[in-house]
């Protein structure tokens, strides 16, 4: 396949481009949107898991 530079690019291969690129930037958003979201619950369930943690010890300490 043989790519050309933008100068080189007709206005429909330019708009052509253009859509395909927004389709991958909106594709790459949503990705990081999941990913966000699996970092703040792995956040979430590690605070919960010390908090346990901290309970499990104070309870041992007064038995």
């Amino acid at each position: 396949m043989e790519t050309k530079g933008i100068e080189e690019m007709t206005r429909e291969e330019l708009v052509e481009l253009v859509g395909s690129l927004s389709k991958e930037l909106e594709g790459a958003k949503r990705d990081l949107e999941l990913y966000k979201g699996w970092k703040n619950r792995e956040e979430e369930a590690r605070t919960l898991a010390e908090k346990k943690i901290l309970a499990a010890k104070a309870f041992f300490e007064v038995v």
